[in-house]
Order: structure tokens, then sequence, then C-alpha cells
């Protein structure tokens, strides 16, 4: 079916054309190997994968980015060793339409960046220098997505939940999980260490957009659970990570809360935050993809996503879990209220309690960049 998909995308190129040209018959060659490799056995590559990234139909944001992070290790999975490359293709066009600027490059290059045994990132100015470098590859290189998803310039994402990811998980009953790079990691357990001391670490994102307020968090309701988590005296300290322009500057007068901004955190620098923490809480943004590829739990408010469009996801009332998640890893249709986030932040501390270390990790494990972009 993916090969007969192609063939009709494909067609659609050249309907119409007197002629086709040499470079065209190429194209069309490399783009029919690609649509074989799905079927070839990874094993048979000689150790190589390579996961397509296009910014005309995707968009330059740091929870897609991590996704295809994850694929990368997906491929890997299948053949033990084999080499996995991310090729990102940059279109002026595409540029322009996902709004990139060089700091949002940067955080491609930081969230994205592959350790050199798994691979490497190339970056292609067009579609013809892709293809062309596509044509070199050992015929049976294991590529994702198919070619179809890249002729006709359809967004991925679900094709990844929904097969790549769900194909690996009923495989192998795991999924890779996303682990900060050492260096980033041990500056998160150092800044943790030194805010939290014996108390529980937990994560927080909180949505602050002025431009698109329909998500936003309810910063009252966090504010007054933080609060009356002082008054009690319990022994937990809440990092707040995220954008600068999303902090509530009433946090900074909560005595059990840590504004990571406050320290002006980098990117990386809060994505090891959420990786070393015991948990993570607030609202369904980018940064949270390192809770879901974890042991750890978490509870997620305002996802207000299409059901239907996920594969397997679990559903009862106002509750939502992806297949591969536990009990305890949660995503809560409605927006937060105090009474809701003391609910289920007691359910947090119940996970905590059976389990007072935080899981270990997959035995695949995918290291985020170490570096840090200002």
């Amino acid at each position: 079916m993916r090969i007969l998909e192609f063939l009709r995308l494909a067609r659609l190129r050249v309907r119409g054309a007197a002629w086709v040209s040499a470079w065209r018959v190429i194209r069309i060659g490399t783009l029919l190997r690609w649509a074989l490799s799905p079927y070839r056995s990874p094993r048979a590559s000689g150790g190589r994968g390579l996961v397509v990234y296009d910014f005309s139909s995707q968009p330059v944001s740091v929870g897609d980015l991590l996704l295809a992070r994850v694929a990368a290790e997906c491929l890997r999975l299948r053949a033990p060793g084999q080499r996995v490359d991310i090729a990102f293709i940059s279109e002026s066009a595409g540029i322009a339409d996902a709004a990139a600027s060089i700091d949002e490059v940067g955080r491609v290059l930081q969230a994205v960046r592959l350790d050199p045994e798994l691979g490497n990132v190339f970056f292609f100015g067009d579609r013809e220098e892709f293809e062309r470098f596509l044509s070199t590859l050992p015929p049976a290189t294991s590529i994702w997505p198919s070619p179809a998803y890249y002729v006709s310039g359809q967004y991925s994402y679900y094709l990844l939940w929904n097969e790549l990811l769900y194909d690996c998980f009923h495989r192998y009953r795991t999924l890779p999980h996303l682990r900060s790079a050492p260096r980033a990691r041990a500056w998160a357990e150092g800044f943790v260490a030194g805010h939290a001391g014996a108390r529980t670490a937990v994560s927080v994102q909180l949505r602050r957009n002025l431009s698109n307020p329909a998500r936003n968090s309810d910063f009252d309701a966090w504010i007054a659970f933080f609060d009356e988590y002082v008054r009690r005296g319990e022994p937990f300290v809440f990092f707040v990570v995220g954008s600068a322009s999303e902090v509530d500057p009433r946090l900074a007068a909560c005595p059990n809360v840590v504004l990571a901004k406050a320290f002006h955190t980098a990117l990386d620098q809060d994505l090891a935050l959420i990786d070393v923490c015991a948990a993570h809480m607030g609202a369904a943004s980018g940064p949270s993809t390192m809770a879901f590829f974890s042991d750890k739990p978490y509870v997620l408010f305002g996802w207000r996503t299409t059901d239907h469009r996920y594969r397997d996801l679990h559903a009862q009332d106002n509750v939502r879990r992806f297949y591969f998640a536990t009990p305890d890893q949660r995503l809560i249709a409605d927006l937060e209220t105090t009474d809701s986030i003391e609910a289920e932040f007691a359910r947090i501390r119940h996970a905590l309690a059976r389990a007072p270390a935080q899981g270990a990790a997959a035995e695949t494990t995918v290291a985020v960049s170490e570096g840090a972009v200002q």
C-alpha cells in the first residue's frame, strides 16, 4: 500500500510533462527505492538508518524535534548497533512558514543533536540537494517516514505515534527513554541538590501565552496549591521550567518554588531538570515529551486534542493515557483547579512512595544535546 500511495503522489509531480529529464528519472528511482526501504530487513542495510525531517511540513518545535530523536532510536532498536542519522531539509519557504529565527535553529540543534555512536545530523538547503544525498546511500538503508509523506508534504506526527512508536513498543515491549547528556544532567543534579536538599524535587511547566490564552495555566490555582504545601510543611520543592515570558512573577514569592529562568537556564538545562526530577506536572507542552519517555509519574492538564487521532489512547472520563504509559502517567482533558492539582499530586505522592527512587531508564536511552544556547 505504501508503494501504491507513493506512486499515486509521485504521478502528481510528473503529470502533464511532455518529457522527463535525466534528473527526474534519477529522482523517481531514488524515491522508489526509499518506498521499498521499510520492507527490507534493517540488518541488510549494513548498519544505516535515516530519519527525514522536512521543515516545510514539520514544525520547529521542541516536542516534535524530541520525537524525531526518539524515532532515530526506534530505527536503531530494530538493528542494535546500526548507525542512524537525521536529515533536516530547510528550504527557505519552509523556514519562513515555520517562522524560524536563529534562536529557533539553535533550539533544533540542542534538542536533537545525536550522540557520536548514534549518527550524524545533516542540514540540506533544498530538496534537490537532499535527494542527491539520498541517491548515494546504500540501497537497503532503512528510512523513516515513507516517501509519500515527503512528496505530499504531510505532517508525520501521528504517523510516528501510531506506526513507528506503536510497532516498536509492541515488538520490544519498551520505548527509548529520553535522557539528558552527561554534562547537562550533572548540572541539573547539582542544581536540584543545592535547592532541594533532602526534599523531593518535582518539575513543573506552566503556560502563559498572551496571544493564545485558551490553553493557559491557571496560575491562581497553582499558587494556592504551592502555598498550601508550604503551610503543611510538605517536603517538596517545585522547579518551574519554561520560557521566561511565561513566568508569573508571583511565583517568586513561593518559598517551595524555584524559578529556573531566574538562573537564566537554557533549553537543555530545562529539559535536564525534567529528566532528573522525581515527577513532572503542568501544562501539555513540548518539553513534557521528556516525561512521556521516562518511568516517572506525571500529570498534564489541558490535554485538548482529538482522541481518535492517537492509536489505542486509553480514555476514561477526563483522563487519557498513551498505550505505553503507566497508570501514574496521566493526561487530563480539563484545565486545572486547585482541587484537581491536589488530587493528582496525591496520586503522584503515592507513586513515589511505592518507588522512592526514580525508576531506572530503559536499556535504550536517548541523550539530549549537551550544548546550551542562551
